[in-house]
């Protein structure tokens, strides 16, 4: 892609989804829609929105899940809107993945937890609340979700990555300020088991690879 706003074009892509096809579905925010190109990087689609898309997951049925401010869409893949969620209680900055069960998984910035919601939409529980002790967390912001469903988070403003199992339940804190981590805002997992994570420090923005213990 470049920058511009014909068919694969970009202006401003701020998060990307990797379809079960391995295709690449990213949220082109100033364009207003989201573009979809294989995994060679060909066009395939677009789906304009009328909004600005911010962050974004797909699920094992192919439906592409979208936030935007405090609301979270749910999108067939050819566009199609199922529903929406979510309420002014919601903090304004969402992250969301999903798991192998279809569930959608939000963390809550504002309100310092993660909501999980079943694949009809109705929140099954949420975890966490303020704080700097175990399982408690202070701006909650990327999300990843590993082969076994447990909820890998960034705890951003406690400087450290979390993991806690499929049912909301810590298990550990899997990288600290110790690790060299200072306000981490995004992560994903490599086949060989490292971690890569975005870490918006004060003085510069990095991405850090990590090999977990």
């Amino acid at each position: 892609g470049k920058a511009g706003k014909a068919e694969g074009e970009f202006d401003s892509p701020l998060c990307i989804a990797i379809t079960g096809g391995q295709d690449i579905v990213a949220t082109d925010y100033r364009n207003k829609c989201l573009q979809v190109v294989d995994k060679e990087g060909g066009f395939k689609r677009k789906i304009d929105l009328g909004f600005q898309p911010e962050w974004i997951a797909v699920d094992g049925l192919g439906r592409i899940v979208v936030t935007v401010g405090w609301q979270v869409l749910v999108l067939l893949p050819n566009g199609t809107s199922v529903c929406e969620f979510g309420d002014r209680d919601f903090g304004y900055i969402l992250r969301v993945a999903t798991d192998s069960r279809n569930h959608v998984i939000v963390s809550d910035m504002r309100n310092n937890n993660v909501k999980v919601f079943d694949p009809e939409y109705g929140i099954v529980f949420k975890f966490g609340k303020h704080g700097s002790g175990d399982g408690q967390l202070d701006h909650p912001m990327g999300l990843y979700v590993d082969e076994d469903d447990n909820i890998i988070v960034c705890d951003s403003h406690n400087h450290r990555v979390s993991q806690f199992d499929r049912d909301g339940l810590f298990v550990r804190h899997l990288l600290t300020r110790e690790d060299g981590l200072h306000y981490p805002w995004g992560l994903s997992l490599m086949q060989d088991g490292k971690m890569v994570v975005c870490d918006m420090n004060s003085k510069n923005g990095r991405m850090k690879l990590f090999s977990l213990k």
